[in-house]
């Protein structure tokens, strides 16, 4: 996953050494677009060179609000609706998901394959997906103050936050990898088709 290389930075003019913290989903409140909009808020105060990414679809009234609540002069960029996740994330430095509910959290899946260092509320499923201090930091649930502290900690601990990437991408590989979950698929028809079969 990690090879091919994301052309995110290029195309918005980010330096290569920018400090990009950002999120990818549908941009809406239950997702957490404004508990991400307040932790990153938190982190400008720490790192006002940051550049701040809301990736993902978002109506203009919440998109607008958001705009309003940042200083002029941070560099904060709205995607738009992109099919090119991954791409976009493995352009982060830090990925946070701060979505209050999740079903399976696919976009959280693709993330956990970028390579990227992650911060998820500790709530199900993505507390799951995300084990605390394992594949990434979970912070206390809809609290945007601890959110903001993961990141900074992810920010400040460079060696440990490679770690939990990496342990994201094992934990995908080995859990949730096409080959696997066909190989699963067919052991299941195969077991119908001989029921069937035994049942004539």
């Amino acid at each position: 996953m990690k090879q091919t290389k994301s052309s995110f930075r290029e195309e918005f003019g980010i330096a290569g050494d920018s400090l990009v913290i950002g999120t990818f989903t549908s941009l809406y409140p239950k997702k957490g677009v404004y508990d991400f909009a307040e932790a990153a808020k938190l982190v400008l105060k720490e790192y006002p060179n940051a550049v701040i990414v809301f990736g993902g679809g978002i109506n203009e009234g919440i998109k607008n609000q958001i705009q309003q609540d940042f200083k002029q002069g941070e560099r904060i960029i709205f995607t738009g609706w992109r099919e090119d996740a991954l791409n976009v994330i493995k352009a982060f430095d830090i990925y946070v998901f701060a979505s209050h509910t999740e079903g399976l959290g696919t976009v959280l899946l693709e993330a956990m394959c970028s390579q990227v260092p992650i911060v998820v509320y500790d709530k199900p499923p993505m507390n799951h997906l995300i084990a605390h201090k394992q594949r990434g930091l979970c912070a206390s649930y809809l609290d945007a103050q601890d959110l903001s502290c993961q990141i900074l900690h992810l920010i400040t601990h460079k060696e440990e936050s490679l770690m939990y990437a990496r342990g994201a991408l094992e934990y995908v590989c080995t859990r949730h990898d096409h080959t696997r979950l066909k190989g699963a698929l067919e052991n299941l028809l195969a077991q119908v088709a001989q029921r069937f079969q035994d049942s004539i």
